[in-house]
């Protein structure tokens, strides 16, 4: 792990990233404070334009309904929520330092539409099974593959041949991973949530996304967050109908281990995919424009159904 925090670090340098980009730190601090409110958070986003403009977008979504159209930061958080603008102001802020991160050739919208895909997913799920840390459930569902981003500039085009190769299943993907490169991108996600002092809520499961946690006596929120970011950091969102092995085992896990049917996966892919229309408002050019979300994610339902016909 050292050997990987040396190279991160070296490579922070070399392309003059910021280890904790300033605005983001700001935000993180208010975060952990219980006495902050919707003006100081309103204040602090106010100093980026960008931000700015992309949260009174997202709060003018259609999908939100507004009669009249938002036109302040403030008004912009209390209609999309304290929590939510948090989170999401958090990711673009992450998110928008890590898409200059060197020049290896890479599909990046590829990358952060399944990042994104992840994030929205993981909101849903975690509103059944750890409802308090359902904001943060998005962060950690957007944030928990950067170390793949990381790992293609520290490795090269070898490590992004083998990404774009298996990335229709990350399961697989991981388990290549593993044996053909020198580090794991689970590894090096858990140094740059250290690197940005996320708080243990976030931090845990983007650690532990594809190692299932215990379950068994009195588990924590962050328990029950990790086991919804191992599940959402398996699943397939691929426009393929191949079968793969490791849904058998998903499907498996989400019903036993988290109860969920799949009148529950359903109506949460469903959320989902309605969620993501306005996170696509804060992401803007980062994502296709011309990618159906809704047929995507029911393809992954039916792929987990499908398993769960066969076993």
């Amino acid at each position: 792990m050292a050997s990987l925090r040396d190279k991160l670090s070296q490579l922070f340098s070399k392309v003059k990233l910021p280890s904790s980009p300033a605005l983001a730190t700001k935000i993180l601090e208010l975060t952990e404070d219980p006495d902050a409110s919707i003006d100081d958070f309103a204040k602090i986003i106010q100093l980026d334009g960008s931000l700015s403009a992309r949260l009174l977008k997202m709060s003018n979504s259609a999908s939100l309904g507004q009669r009249t159209p938002v036109t302040t930061i403030p008004k912009a958080v209390s209609v999309l929520g304290l929590s939510r603008v948090k989170t999401a102001a958090l990711g673009f802020q992450l998110v928008g330092h890590l898409n200059k991160l060197g020049s290896c050739p890479f599909d990046m919208t590829r990358y952060w539409q399944q990042a994104v895909l992840r994030g929205c997913v993981a909101r849903e799920l975690a509103g059944l099974i750890v409802p308090r840390l359902r904001e943060e459930a998005f962060l950690v569902g957007l944030l928990q593959d950067t170390g793949v981003l990381l790992l293609v500039q520290v490795l090269g085009r070898d490590y992004a041949d083998l990404y774009q190769k298996y990335a229709h299943s990350h399961a697989t993907f991981y388990a290549h991973e593993r044996t053909d490169s020198r580090y794991a991108h689970v590894e090096a996600s858990a140094v740059m949530a250290q690197e940005w002092k996320l708080p243990d809520a976030i931090a845990t499961p983007i650690a532990g996304h594809h190692t299932p946690p215990s379950l068994a006596k009195n588990p924590t929120d962050v328990d029950r967050l990790t086991a919804v970011t191992y599940l959402v950091g398996s699943m397939r969102f691929a426009q393929r109908d191949t079968h793969d092995e490791a849904d058998d085992f998903f499907r498996d896990y989400a019903t036993t281990k988290l109860n969920l049917d799949e009148a529950k996966l359903q109506r949460c892919f469903a959320d989902a995919a309605k969620m993501y229309e306005q996170t696509a408002a804060l992401l803007g050019e980062t994502l296709p424009d011309d990618l159906d979300v809704t047929e995507l994610l029911g393809q992954a339902n039916a792929q987990l159904t499908a398993a769960a016909g066969q076993a």
